[in-house]
């Protein structure tokens, strides 16, 4: 399977030790630069979440989960600590839905081969 992207990054063995696969620039990219949209099923009805809960995102903005098992490769972007982050998630509206939808954006500027980092948030499971 090969899961190369157009958006300039690549998923394969993260630097993170045991945390299997990480999300690797295979472009430059510069501080404020879009990556991509956290893509997957959205869901509103909290009775319908998955259990398997691995790529699942919840938009606080939005109020509604992003089950991303089956989106593209954003969901392998790993958690550090935000002083370590090279990455954000940010909202972005989308006019026609009339709702925020997660975004990965460049906090600093990205290296070829360098791995990509988000905070997560203060909610997250380390578990």
């Amino acid at each position: 399977m090969d899961l190369k992207n157009d958006n300039g990054t690549i998923p394969k063995k993260s630097t993170i030790c045991n945390a299997g696969l990480g999300l690797f620039a295979t472009i430059e990219f510069k501080k404020n630069d879009f990556v991509d949209f956290y893509t997957g099923e959205i869901i509103f009805d909290t009775n319908k979440l998955p259990s398997d809960t691995m790529y699942l995102f919840y938009n606080e903005k939005g109020k509604f989960y992003i089950d991303g098992k089956n989106g593209n490769s954003i969901k392998y972007i790993n958690h550090q600590e935000a002083v370590l982050c090279n990455c954000a998630y940010k909202y972005y509206k989308l006019p026609d839905l009339n709702i925020y939808y997660p975004i990965v954006v460049c906090l600093k500027d990205v290296a070829v081969g360098q791995e990509l980092y988000c905070d997560y948030g203060k909610d997250y499971n380390f578990n």
